[in-house]
């Protein structure tokens, strides 16, 4: 109901045909209707939210993802996007995407176990939810399911790698409001009825007074005024009074009390809804008349044929929603149709069973006396004789004979207690061998109580005659009417005992005869009776009988069953709840420990089954049963008795051994008792431990997993009982991630992106011991300061010290680590201490490493482990153990090449849960540094040729630099160039339509170095030759002052480039039009300068604003260089865009009459005055 919590069930079942179908991860999706039917993220949402949810009583985790904005993130028809928490896509790896209405939240139980096979048991999620106080009443909500593997059939995350294994769906489309809907159904208040009397039936006539209770459950918090709950009465019952209601009510409409049918309501002025389940309630009595409402026999008198009556209830209200959306309206709810169905009948019968001695064990079982109660009563309105009771008792249990059975009657004129029954008036028919059996031979016991004969043997006439009817005359309208007859209710009661046999006689088709575990016992009740002619004072028979039954079943006790971890590696710790919180991990072992108590130790066949998970353990590996021996903790792959079985020591008889079966396809152990009878039904305890090895399968970390007991219980006539039974523990693996950083440098300008924080700093290349000063590499510094940084501003010949650094965050250490890199072209190994190879722990532990071959270079390293630890220790978030740094320092190659972004690869492509296990890596696992030796090339407008244009503009894309037709930019462009040698280079300055290159010998370019090598001439070019103007002494901090000087000549300018240097003179063109590129050509660059700070060449020229049709006002030239080396006619890294802004005069013209003649005639003379002006706009110029 409205505003209250509900709690409904999922169930997840893996339904394959193929018993090899596991799969492993499995979760359920559910789309829960948050935003109900106003919601909709406009205003308050009125739908159903999610709350918790539990299987067998321990919580399973829950992810919640609220759907996004409608149609983004990929989803279309007015869906909003969530992101699957745990289902990915193959080949790449992406989440799945999840589309819901907006607003309406995607709930994704992680169910405890990590595989599930076709043979498994469902499992049964019990899911609690809530319904918003202000759903509307009446109108469906749907919930939306679906399962899935999130691993899909294997155990690992190996959507990478063909035969591609991504997430299985049941329902694979992203479109969740296609997936089975389950409808919920908001109601504010719902009616119930109950019936104080027997099994729903009722012996007719005023005698019998029974009650109804009729029950109002409203909402919780929701009002109702005025609310009136009515109970419509059949036309053969007759309202008898109202008795009582709550809370208090008014009258509103009462039933005639003197004939049958009619309306009870009642009036309650307000009730709010509130815990429980009956907010307001009313009772009255009544009872079956002999007549209904038109006259007519209710019960025909001759035959005593039971009649119906069926009732029904109502109840209207007003109601003032709490959702302001929703408008007042009155409500109406109506009990179920029918509410209740009442059986009236002319003798009636009812049987309850008891234990009046139970011998151990408790409940029942074998040796138990039980009391059974016959009841019957006769209808005010019926006279009977020759009335018999017959009850039918199973193989099973027999009469017990030293208490007789006992009769008490309220008869019309005489009543007596209860008083054993004279035996020559019951019958003990024995249909069982050892009886005699008399036939039909099936076990039964069968007796017959002459209740009239017993009548008649205390001294009365047999006759059983109702309270309504006068036992001397007779009586034709006997419906104990003020100032006619009545003698008050006729009943009957007898007792009797039986005594649950150890075995059955005769029925028994399991083929055991023993009474077992979970037997029903059952007995069948028939009562009888010759109807007579109440009209007449002899009562002759009518020639119809009437009759009833009744039925009261006994189930022997049988057992329960139990799990439980009892051991870790082997130390006793039950319930080991610390341990399996921390978690096992590869290669510990587990012993689980399973009881099942047997009440008296008589039984079916019994198998209890245990279903690992998959692929954490395997059953196979439980060899040996020490079946019938307390070993104390098994061994792996052992089984044995516990210290508490008590089975294995019985004596009357010997207990068979059990033994044992293991399913490498369903992943399970069974252990099998057969069939067993105590002869004493002594009760005992299977007490069963077996210990597994925790395997090293790659596998998710963390999860806590689910080991399900599973107990059949054969019974000798009646289904299997069953059982489950569960407990969890935490598996814990390594899942190790790596990242490769440039971390440090003997060029000082070198600079690190992310920088490299403190308190960490790693020490130069060329230094030995620790590679880092500054405390402990631990995860938590990793997460604040990820060590996973590029560098740039460096030069040949510099050294770089590069760090792989390897992170733990699995619960369990990594094993047998095998990592690689690669040596790039431009790298070189330095002199010195050469690669000067270092491998630390996080901690500043040193850790030895074997040689793969080759080196890390080659087919890598393998880091030496600690035998239990692992070389990488499960994760801490501040030891460090969890982390390797890996250092190495190269030096960079005399051969580097501009713009040459040198990208280096690291690779761990092996790691393991335990020393030589399978290898986790499913993907390897990489990441790069990259060193970028020089810059991208820096554009910048130095001046234009026109006062009348502003200067102000720096010529970025936000502030451009302001130009008229005509005008002349001088443009500057700054490249640093490479330590070494650059082969054929060149800049390619790209013009925009609307400017033209101006070859008039005004490009100038300079190399600019500080190296003390005299002449300064330590930057070379093969093509410009030794002229002094084209080097100057500076760097990055005097650039800003220097102006260059050298006239570059006409082969290197040009608007064809050149691949080869040889090509200069051959691709010399200088047509130069409006938007030709510009390539300035410097042939083989060789800087010599082998210092800390940069080298560069500067380039200055003139370009004109065109006057083409194109050039108008506002109209932006932007313009931007990149370098080329080599032959490669691409493009290296472009420089930032570099903008000038076309601006013009904007001249409006007017014209006006100043004055005319007068008179205005041929010679006369007129003054006109013509108007010129120019624009004031940003964009405007001088005219």
């Amino acid at each position: 109901m409205i505003g209250e919590d509900f709690t409904f069930t999922a169930t997840f079942d893996n339904t394959s045909a193929d018993p090899n179908d596991e799969g492993y991860g499995p979760f359920i999706d559910l789309v829960f209707p948050v935003t109900g039917a106003d919601g909709a993220n406009v205003g308050i949402d009125d739908g159903i939210d999610f709350l918790g949810a539990t299987h067998l009583g321990t919580a399973v985790t829950a992810v919640q993802n609220t759907f996004g904005a409608a149609d983004t993130g990929g989803c279309s028809g007015g869906l909003g996007p969530v992101t699957h928490p745990y289902a990915v896509a193959p080949t790449t790896g992406e989440a799945l995407l999840v589309c819901g209405v907006p607003g309406d939240k995607l709930v994704t139980l992680q169910l405890p176990f990590g595989s599930f096979v076709p043979s498994q048991p469902a499992v049964t999620v019990e899911i609690r939810a809530h319904l918003s106080n202000l759903a509307d009443v009446g109108t469906a909500l749907n919930f939306r399911a679906r399962g899935g593997y999130q691993y899909g059939a294997t155990p690992t995350s190996d959507w990478c790698c063909n035969p591609f294994d991504a997430t299985i769906l049941s329902h694979p489309g992203p479109n969740s409001t296609t997936w089975p809907p389950s409808s919920v159904t908001p109601r504010l208040f719902t009616i119930t009825k109950a019936y104080n009397g027997p099994e729903d039936e009722t012996a007719t006539g005023p005698n019998f007074v029974r009650q109804y209770m009729v029950a109002v459950d409203i909402a919780d918090g929701q009002t109702l005024t005025n609310l009136d709950v009515s109970d419509i009465l059949p036309d053969n019952m007759q309202f008898v009074a109202f008795v009582t209601s709550t809370p208090a009510s008014t009258e509103t409409g009462t039933p005639s009390t003197s004939m049958p049918g009619g309306t009870l309501t009642r009036r309650f002025a307000s009730v709010t809804g509130g815990p429980g389940d009956a907010d307001a309630t009313l009772t009255f009595s009544f009872y079956i008349p002999r007549l209904n409402f038109g006259g007519g026999d209710v019960i025909n008198p001759t035959t005593g044929t039971p009649a119906t009556s069926v009732n029904e209830a109502q109840a209207t209200a007003n109601w003032t929603p709490i959702d302001s959306r929703d408008a007042a309206s009155p409500v109406t709810g109506i009990c179920g149709t029918p509410c209740h169905t009442l059986a009236d009948r002319s003798i009636a019968t009812q049987k309850s069973v008891a234990i009046v001695t139970d011998v151990l064990p408790t409940d029942y079982s074998s040796g138990d006396i039980l009391e059974y109660t016959l009841e019957f009563q006769v209808s005010d309105f019926f006279a009977f004789d020759n009335v018999t009771l017959t009850d039918v008792l199973s193989d099973g249990q027999h009469l017990e004979l030293t208490s007789a059975p006992t009769l008490a009657v309220n008869g019309n004129g005489y009543a007596f207690a209860a008083a054993p029954i004279d035996g020559a008036n019951y019958d003990e028919i024995r249909h069982w061998t050892g009886g005699p059996a008399i036939p039909t031979v099936n076990g039964t016991t069968e007796l017959v109580f002459h209740v009239s004969d017993e009548l008649v043997t205390r001294g009365y006439l047999g006759r059983l005659i109702g309270g309504c009817i006068n036992p001397a005359t007779g009586s034709s309208s006997p419906d104990c009417a003020p100032f006619t007859y009545d003698d008050d209710a006729t009943t009957g009661t007898i007792t009797f005992r039986t005594e649950i046999q150890q075995d059955f006689t005769d029925d028994y088709p399991s083929g055991d005869q023993s009474v077992d575990h979970g037997d029903v016992l059952r007995n069948r009740l028939t009562v009888t009776g010759d109807v007579l002619n109440r009209e007449d004072s002899l009562f002759p028979a009518t020639g119809s009988t009437a009759s009833d039954g009744s039925t009261a079943d006994a189930t022997i006790a049988f057992g329960e069953l139990s799990k439980s971890i009892y051991a870790i590696n082997g130390l006793p710790c039950e319930p080991c709840t610390v341990q399996v919180n921390d978690g096992v991990r590869p290669g510990d072992t587990v012993t689980f420990h399973l009881r099942y108590t047997q009440p008296a130790s008589n039984f079916e066949e019994t198998v209890i089954t245990d279903y690992l998970p998959l692929p954490v353990f395997r059953a196979t590996e439980v060899t040996v049963f020490d079946a019938n021996t307390v070993c104390g903790i098994p061994g792996a792959g052992r089984a044995c008795l516990g210290a508490d079985d008590s089975f294995h020591l019985l004596s009357t008889p010997v207990p068979p051994i059990p033994t044992l079966s293991t399913n490498a396809v369903a992943n399970t152990l069974a252990f099998t008792y057969e069939d067993y009878d105590n002869n004493s039904d002594i009760a005992s305890l299977i007490d069963l431990l077996f210990t597994v090895t925790v395997r090293n399968d790659p596998f998710a970390d963390g999860l806590f997993l689910t080991n399900q007991a599973h107990v059949a219980e054969g019974t000798t006539n009646a289904n299997p009982t069953t059982q489950d039974a569960m407990v969890q523990l935490r598996i814990n693996e390594p899942i190790l991630y790596t990242t490769k950083a440039a971390v440090s440098t003997d060029n000082l300008n070198g600079i690190f992106t992310p920088s490299i924080s403190a308190p960490i700093s790693f020490n130069a290349p060329g230094t030995g011991g620790v590679s880092w000063s500054g405390g402990i590499i631990s995860s938590n510094y990793l997460d604040t300061h990820p060590i996973d940084s590029n560098l740039g501003f460096v030069d040949a010949g510099d050294l770089v010290r590069f760090a792989i650094v390897v992170q733990n965050q699995g619960h369990s250490g990594g094993f047998d680590i095998r990592i690689n890199d690669t040596l790039q072209p431009g790298y070189v190994i330095p002199g010195g201490l050469g690669l000067n190879l270092q491998v630390y722990r996080g901690d500043g532990a040193a850790l030895a490493y074997t040689d793969l071959g080759g080196g890390i270079f080659g087919s890598g390293i393998q880091i030496t482990d600690d035998p239990v630890a692992g070389a990488c220790q499960a994760h801490d978030a501040t030891n460090g153990r969890n982390v390797i740094v890996i250092t190495y320092d190269l030096q960079l190659d005399d051969s580097i090449t501009l713009d040459q972004g040198i990208i280096n690869t690291a690779t761990l492509f092996h790691y393991a849960g335990t020393p030589g296990g399978p290898d986790f890596t499913a993907q390897d696992l990489t990441d790069t540094a990259i060193v970028q030796p020089v810059t991208t090339p820096v554009k910048s407008i130095v001046s234009t040729s026109e006062v009348h244009t502003s200067e102000a503009g720096t010529g970025t894309t936000g502030d451009p630099r302001l130009a008229a037709i005509g005008e002349i930019v001088r443009f500057r462009i700054v490249e640093s160039i490479p330590e070494g040698t650059v082969i054929n280079f060149r800049l390619h300055d790209v013009l925009p339509a609307g400017l033209v290159f101006l070859n008039d010998s005004t490009a100038r370019m300079v190399f600019v170095s500080n190296d003390s090598i005299a002449p300064v001439e330590v930057v070379t070019s093969t093509t410009l030759g030794p002229d002094p103007a084209l080097h100057t002494v500076g760097n990055e901090s005097s650039l800003s002052s220097i102006t260059p000087g050298f006239t570059l000549p006409d082969t290197a300018v040009s608007e064809i480039d050149s691949t080869s240097t040889a090509n200069y003179a051959a691709d010399n063109s200088d047509t130069y039009a409006s938007g030709n590129d510009i390539f300035f050509k410097f042939g083989t660059v060789n800087n010599r300068d082998r210092d800390s700070d940069n080298e560069y060449v500067i380039v200055e020229f003139n370009a004109l604003v065109a006057n083409i049709s194109s050039n108008q006002t506002g109209i932006d030239l932007d313009n931007s260089v990149a370098p080329r080396y080599g032959s490669s006619p691409t493009d290296g890294a472009s420089s930032p865009v570099v903008r000038a802004r076309v601006v013009e005069p904007t001249i409006t013209y007017t014209k006006a009459i100043v004055s005319l003649p007068s008179p205005l005639d041929a010679g006369g003379v007129v003054q006109y005055r013509l108007s010129f002006a120019n624009g004031t706009g940003t964009n405007d110029s001088d005219a």
